[in-house]
Protein backbone atom coordinates (compact mmCIF):
# COMPACT_ATOMS: atom_id res chain seq x y z
CA UNK A 1 0.00 0.00 0.00
CA UNK A 2 1.36 3.78 -0.52
CA UNK A 3 2.82 5.18 2.35
CA UNK A 4 3.15 2.15 4.56
CA UNK A 5 6.48 1.60 5.67
CA UNK A 6 8.08 -1.73 6.61
CA UNK A 7 10.17 -1.52 9.42
CA UNK A 8 12.69 -4.59 9.70
CA UNK A 9 13.95 -5.69 13.21
CA UNK A 10 16.63 -8.11 12.99
CA UNK A 11 16.92 -10.71 15.68
CA UNK A 12 20.49 -11.28 17.43
CA UNK A 13 21.48 -14.50 18.58
CA UNK A 14 24.06 -15.49 21.66
CA UNK A 15 24.89 -19.27 22.15
CA UNK A 16 26.31 -20.13 25.65
CA UNK A 17 27.90 -23.40 25.57
CA UNK A 18 27.47 -25.29 28.85
CA UNK A 19 29.91 -28.23 30.00
CA UNK A 20 29.04 -29.55 33.30
CA UNK A 21 32.10 -30.59 35.98
CA UNK A 22 32.12 -33.86 37.06
CA UNK A 23 30.12 -32.93 40.02
CA UNK A 24 27.32 -32.13 37.40
CA UNK A 25 27.51 -28.57 38.41
CA UNK A 26 28.15 -25.67 36.17
CA UNK A 27 28.22 -21.72 36.07
CA UNK A 28 29.07 -20.15 32.52
CA UNK A 29 28.33 -16.28 31.87
CA UNK A 30 27.24 -15.12 28.16
CA UNK A 31 30.40 -14.07 26.12
CA UNK A 32 28.34 -10.93 25.34
CA UNK A 33 26.36 -8.70 26.87
CA UNK A 34 22.67 -8.65 25.85
CA UNK A 35 21.33 -5.78 25.28
CA UNK A 36 17.85 -5.83 24.51
CA UNK A 37 14.10 -7.88 25.03
CA UNK A 38 14.48 -11.51 25.01
CA UNK A 39 12.47 -13.20 22.44
CA UNK A 40 12.81 -16.71 23.09
CA UNK A 41 15.64 -19.32 24.93
CA UNK A 42 16.07 -22.10 22.76
CA UNK A 43 17.97 -25.33 24.88
CA UNK A 44 20.03 -27.78 23.38
CA UNK A 45 20.64 -31.49 24.75
CA UNK A 46 23.94 -33.08 23.47
CA UNK A 47 25.48 -35.59 25.54
CA UNK A 48 25.83 -36.81 29.22
CA UNK A 49 23.02 -35.02 30.11
CA UNK A 50 21.25 -36.91 32.93
CA UNK A 51 17.64 -36.80 34.95
CA UNK A 52 17.76 -33.34 37.20
CA UNK A 53 19.78 -31.52 35.20
CA UNK A 54 17.86 -28.10 35.53
CA UNK A 55 19.40 -24.75 33.82
CA UNK A 56 18.65 -21.53 35.86
CA UNK A 57 19.17 -18.62 33.88
CA UNK A 58 19.77 -15.27 35.75
CA UNK A 59 20.85 -11.35 34.85
CA UNK A 60 21.50 -8.80 36.47
CA UNK A 61 22.30 -7.56 40.22
CA UNK A 62 20.40 -8.95 41.77
CA UNK A 63 19.64 -11.67 40.30
CA UNK A 64 16.74 -11.56 38.29
CA UNK A 65 15.51 -15.24 36.49
CA UNK A 66 14.82 -15.28 33.38
CA UNK A 67 13.99 -18.91 33.00
CA UNK A 68 14.23 -22.54 34.49
CA UNK A 69 14.48 -25.90 32.54
CA UNK A 70 15.11 -29.46 33.31
CA UNK A 71 17.51 -29.99 30.27
CA UNK A 72 16.89 -33.75 30.36
CA UNK A 73 13.96 -33.04 29.54
CA UNK A 74 15.13 -32.69 25.82
CA UNK A 75 16.06 -29.52 23.36
CA UNK A 76 13.27 -26.96 23.62
CA UNK A 77 12.14 -23.38 22.62
CA UNK A 78 10.77 -21.42 25.29
CA UNK A 79 9.00 -18.11 25.11
CA UNK A 80 10.20 -16.75 28.50
CA UNK A 81 7.45 -13.31 30.17
CA UNK A 82 7.72 -11.67 32.92
CA UNK A 83 4.57 -10.55 34.95
CA UNK A 84 4.03 -6.73 34.07
CA UNK A 85 4.79 -5.12 37.65
CA UNK A 86 2.03 -4.74 40.38
CA UNK A 87 0.64 -7.82 38.39
CA UNK A 88 -0.21 -11.18 39.83
CA UNK A 89 0.57 -14.65 38.65
CA UNK A 90 -2.97 -15.60 36.81
CA UNK A 91 -4.42 -12.09 36.07
CA UNK A 92 -2.51 -12.59 32.30
CA UNK A 93 -0.87 -9.43 32.72
CA UNK A 94 2.91 -10.23 30.51
CA UNK A 95 5.47 -8.68 29.41
CA UNK A 96 8.86 -9.50 27.60
CA UNK A 97 12.15 -9.11 29.20
CA UNK A 98 14.19 -6.15 28.62
CA UNK A 99 17.94 -7.31 29.42
CA UNK A 100 20.97 -5.19 29.66
CA UNK A 101 23.57 -7.52 31.09
CA UNK A 102 25.47 -10.86 30.61
CA UNK A 103 23.44 -13.89 31.44
CA UNK A 104 24.56 -16.51 33.57
CA UNK A 105 23.44 -20.42 33.03
CA UNK A 106 23.53 -22.25 36.29
CA UNK A 107 23.30 -25.71 37.24
CA UNK A 108 23.47 -27.53 40.58
CA UNK A 109 25.48 -30.18 41.28
CA UNK A 110 24.47 -33.32 41.87
CA UNK A 111 22.21 -33.80 38.68
CA UNK A 112 22.19 -37.81 39.19
CA UNK A 113 25.23 -39.04 39.25
CA UNK A 114 26.17 -37.63 35.45
CA UNK A 115 30.22 -37.45 34.73
CA UNK A 116 30.37 -34.45 32.16
CA UNK A 117 27.69 -33.31 29.99
CA UNK A 118 26.89 -30.93 27.34
CA UNK A 119 24.06 -28.70 26.23
CA UNK A 120 23.76 -24.90 24.25
CA UNK A 121 21.15 -22.48 25.40
CA UNK A 122 20.45 -20.03 22.19
CA UNK A 123 19.63 -16.64 23.26
CA UNK A 124 17.31 -14.64 20.97
CA UNK A 125 16.75 -10.87 21.14
CA UNK A 126 16.21 -7.52 19.75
Amino acid sequence: MPGNKVVQILLKKERIAVTLASSGAATVVSDHVIYGEIIKLVYTKSTGISAGTTAALTFGTPAETLDSYDVNAGSAARYVRAVVQGGQAGDNKWTKFVVDDYITVTVAAGQNGAATGIFYVDVYYR
